[in-house]
This record gives C-alpha cells, structure tokens and sequence, in this order.
C-alpha cells in the first residue's frame, strides 16, 4: 500500500493510505477506518521523513506540526501551530485553524515535528510500472492486497492492483529507487502470482472430484 497525509476541509492532515489511482484523484481510506473517499490529488502528500522534535530543538513562537484531536471522539491529525511556551517535556501550542481561530493545548514530547517540507502530490508524482496480463485468474488473484505483502516487503512501499480494463497490472511507487527494483523483480511476482493461481484451480479441481 503506498502511505500518504490527507488533508481534510478543516486543513489537517490525517494518516490514510492510496486504494487506486486515477488520473487526477485518488480513492484512499484514513487510518482505522472502513470507509472509501475519492480526494484531489493535490489533498494528499507523502508522510514527512522528518523525526519527532525534542522539546530543547524548539523556541517559542516557533512553527510545527502537532498530531493530535482537537475534539473529543476525532481521529489524530497532524495540525499547523505555534509554539507560546515551553517546558522541560511538554509544549503550549496554539492550534491555527482554517478560520483564523486558535485552540490552546499542552502537548508532551514525541507527538510535534518540524513543518513538513513535502508538497501536494500530482499525477506526475507517481511512478508506474505496468505488466500485461491476459490471464484472468491473476487479474482477480491480485485484487487481493495480502497476496503482494512479500513482494512490498522486497522492493519497497508501492500499491499493486490489476487494470482488468487494459489486462494489466500495475505497480505504483512514489519513490524512483522503489520503481527500479519492482522494473527489475516484478516478472519474478507474476511467477508467485501465477503459481499461486494454478495451486487454487488444482485444490477446487480436487474437492469437485471429491
């Protein structure tokens, strides 16, 4: 699955992940949640690479981003604010929220960073790699997320699904190192996948001469 930051109406950005890709929008879920949204492209951005921030790297009256629910019963997001005062373990934010109004919060180590860096993606953000594929039962075969845990695990975050439109299948990346290794590793998948396939159609044969 490729991992992303979603911006919501309120200008937080929430931990979700990419289902599909189109060509200027996305389907994704949010973070422990069941529910599927359609959002721009230009909503997501890639999770920052930037580590938590120790109290002592911070001054007062400086920007970051805070994970945190600003009500009770919401989903943590990543929101922008400013830090009024400091402590040895915690921090005194101010939560900037889209109309200008701000929400007070004492927040402790390991839930701030520094403003992510990481722009709105678009389409030209992805690297795709597509494999023809005429075989049906691998198309279908690959639908399922679990049956590509491995092949992530070996080259990397990426999101692979069929296009039963075109008979392809797709491998989508964020990142060209990613890309690389899925060009060089991914006939070697199809293999699995293919060998996999032919293992369920000999056990269905099997139990209907049962």
């Amino acid at each position: 699955m490729l991992n992303v930051e979603i911006r919501n109406e309120n200008s937080a950005f929430y931990k979700g992940y990419i289902l599909f890709l189109k060509e200027d929008s996305a389907k994704v879920k949010y973070e422990n949640s069941t529910q599927e949204h359609v959002v721009p492209l230009n909503y997501l951005r890639e999770p920052s690479d930037d580590p938590p921030l120790e109290t002592s790297e911070v001054q007062v009256n400086d920007e970051l981003e805070v994970y945190m629910s600003t009500r009770e019963g919401e989903p943590p997001a990543w929101w922008r604010s400013k830090v009024k005062k400091k402590g040895d373990k915690w921090l005194h934010l101010d939560i900037i929220l889209p109309d200008g109004s701000r929400v007070s919060e004492v927040v402790d180590q390991g839930t701030f960073r520094k403003l992510s860096r990481k722009l709105p993606l678009t389409r030209e953000s992805f690297c795709i790699f597509e494999f023809q594929c005429n075989d049906e039962r691998i198309l279908e075969l690959a639908k399922e997320e679990e049956i590509h845990k491995d092949f992530r695990a070996l080259v990397g975050p990426c999101l692979v699904l069929p296009d039963e439109n075109k008979h392809t299948l797709l491998a989508i990346s964020l990142d060209p190192g990613v890309h690389r290794k899925i060009t060089l590793l991914f006939d070697t998948h199809v293999q699995f996948l293919k060998a996999r396939s032919q293992l369920s159609a000999d056990i269905e044969r099997a139990s209907v001469r049962d």
